[in-house]
């Protein structure tokens, strides 16, 4: 160690080295004592060394990739949204329990106890659900049938009391208020705070994504709170990303996910220390929960990947997190228009295709031969298969790129989809004889929804933004039509269905292609439709498939009698959730059935 001591050259070791050798024996000792000391001290370096590299491996471990371990918790098959009380010893969540109609029910998370506190058949499903400050209370949301508003239900027992109406997506402030979403005048799903015991609304600059799944969460100090939205107003940026918004100024802020495309699920939380937020995004084919600082600074970090969909999460007291699983199967079915039995034509895993839109998942066309173009996701990547009956699905388009719905038949020999990856994705025309591409169309005018097409195969329709838009195959500019979210054709040619969401009122629009007046179908009865229409949606003579929204999950398939507006169910021997219908050339029906099937686990962090 000391630098004085150690030899100035090669030279002066070397001399130092013989001198040690011509000597007597106890000089040779001394020599071999001085080489076992230089042994052990190596010996001692080494496993120092490893010790080292052993400790900042462990340290690196702690710091950066804690290990969490999950729990799989009890409860009925169908149960999803977590949401642990302010103390953490219950357990909120939504289940069936042994029916069909989504229910508030609570947990004691160590015994798998549970009891189911809402019981109302006749005031549709619950969506959404918050924990009073307090934790005396359950708020939550009924999406379907009249009175549609948000509840309140004891958690000791009692009965649901309505809050408020034509709103959802609840988060209970400290201070008794509420956050939710409401559509405003021009048709957005604002985000607004509520004061129950005054009445008094204050509206946020945000626009959430649909009732379904848009989701605000507070946090803690109730100074501010997150969600994932658009700005509304002038000066903000545009498109969807996640914002920290201050309750009381309103001013936005923008959180950074470092995810390459961000996600618009309601897997989002605070933890309760108010220090980050919890958001799921797709990675992959896999579901990655992040830690995101709420100052908008540090690392953004990677806590858990999860093989399944991510609907809905929250942060306990101590730290763990809460998640359900989804899962959502694909059966592709026929029947006919007068009920029976269902023939199933094909069964497909859903969302497995990195970043897979809704739209792509639930969204079908039917050729001109009866054969069904619709997604599949496989190998990490998105394209379009053709399903027949007895034979298994095979791809359609000739390319290497992620291709998908929407989709539909143009003209009697090619189909109109879209193609490259997410976000940029364009409109794309391919031949139904050998999948090759003929043309591709340029678009930029938002998120492509639904494609529809002339009888002739000449105009597009084309569902973007919340508008619908006329494209001439042949080349020019994208014409507005009027607003909607989904679009199809008369197969006549005479006029566009347009079917308008303002969840969960579902408007259908006749719009003559001549100039005349629109239209709307009149609404009558109890039963209502839910989204979405296809491009395969109206008959030869003129009645509509759409699946029907009920107070249940599952929504059944329908026909709507467009001149009186008289919706009939079609009994299917069948029970699955209808999210795609469409006729066949021999006036048979298409279905595109989705199952739901949801778990809850707890992870905790290993040494908590």
């Amino acid at each position: 160690k000391e630098a004085g001591d150690r030899f100035q050259s090669a030279r002066d070791l070397s001399f130092a080295l013989s001198s040690m050798s011509q000597s007597g024996s106890h000089s040779t000792a001394a020599a071999a004592g001085i080489r076992k000391a230089w042994r052990w001290r190596a010996l001692a370096a080494v496993a120092l060394i490893a010790a080292g590299v052993a400790g900042t491996r462990w340290l690196w471990r702690d710091a950066r990739a804690p290990v969490w371990t999950g729990v799989l918790l009890g409860g009925p098959e169908r149960s999803y949204s977590p949401r642990p009380s302010p103390d953490g010893h219950w357990l909120a969540f939504i289940t069936t329990g042994s029916g069909e109609i989504f229910q508030v029910a609570v947990m004691k998370p160590e015994s798998g106890n549970l009891a189911i506190l809402t019981h109302a058949s006749d005031k549709g499903y619950v969506n959404q659900l918050s924990w009073s400050a307090d934790g005396t209370k359950i708020y939550y949301d009924r999406l379907t049938d009249v009175p549609r508003g948000i509840y309140s239900v004891p958690v000791l027992g009692g009965e649901e009391q309505l809050v408020v109406e034509d709103a959802g997506s609840p988060e209970a402030l400290p201070d008794g208020s509420l956050l939710v979403a409401k559509i405003n005048a021009e048709r957005q799903n604002q985000v607004f705070r509520y004061w129950p015991e005054t009445g008094q609304w204050k509206a946020l600059p945000l626009e959430m994504a649909s009732g379904i799944i848009g989701v605000a969460r507070s946090f803690p100090d109730g100074r501010e709170a997150v969600a994932f939205g658009t700005p509304i107003g002038p000066g903000h940026e545009a498109g969807a990303h996640l914002f920290a918004i201050d309750l009381e100024s309103g001013k936005l802020r923008r959180l950074e996910t470092g995810a390459p495309v961000d996600s618009n699920a309601p897997g989002l939380a605070v933890t309760r220390d108010g220090k980050n937020v919890l958001f799921a995004v797709s990675s992959g084919n896999l579901e990655r929960i992040l830690a995101i600082p709420r100052s908008g600074s540090g690392v953004v970090r990677a806590l858990l990947s999860l093989t399944n969909m991510v609907f809905s999460l929250d942060a306990g007291p101590d730290g763990s997190i809460y998640l359900d699983q989804i899962e959502r199967p694909v059966d592709l079915l026929r029947f006919s228009a007068q009920g029976g039995r269902a023939e199933k034509i094909a069964t497909l895993p859903a969302y497995e295709a990195p970043g897979a839109p809704w739209a792509a998942e639930e969204n079908f066309a039917v050729l001109p031969d009866g054969r069904v173009v619709l997604t599949q996701g496989t190998g990490g990547r998105m394209r379009l298969v053709v399903a027949e009956p007895e034979k298994d699905p095979v791809p359609l388009v000739a390319t290497g790129e992620a291709n998908s719905a929407p989709v539909t038949a143009a003209g009697p020999g090619e189909i109109a989809f879209l193609i490259g990856p997410e976000p940029r994705r364009t409109i794309a025309m391919a031949l139904v004889s050998n999948g090759r591409i003929t043309r591709r169309i340029p678009f930029d005018k938002g998120p492509i929804t639904s494609l529809a097409s002339s009888p002739d195969g000449k105009v597009l329709y084309c569902a973007a933004g919340g508008t619908i838009w006329s494209i001439p195959v042949s080349g020019g500019q994208p014409r507005k039509v009027r607003a909607g979210d989904y679009v199809a054709v008369d197969p006549s040619g005479a006029y566009l269905l347009v079917e308008v969401v303002e969840n969960p009122i579902i408007r259908l629009v006749q719009v003559p292609l001549d100039g005349d007046a629109e239209r709307e179908v009149p609404r009558t009865g109890v039963l209502r439709p839910a989204f979405m229409i296809g491009p395969n949606s109206i008959g030869k003579d003129g009645r509509i498939l759409t699946p029907l929204g009920t107070s249940t999950w599952y929504w059944p398939a329908g026909v709507i009698d467009p001149r009186t507006g008289e919706i009939t169910r079609i009994p299917v021997d069948y029970t699955t959730d209808f999210h795609g219908l469409g006729w066949t050339p021999d006036g048979k029906v298409m279905g595109l059935g989705l199952d739901f099937r949801a778990k809850i686990w707890k992870f905790q962090m290993e040494g908590r």
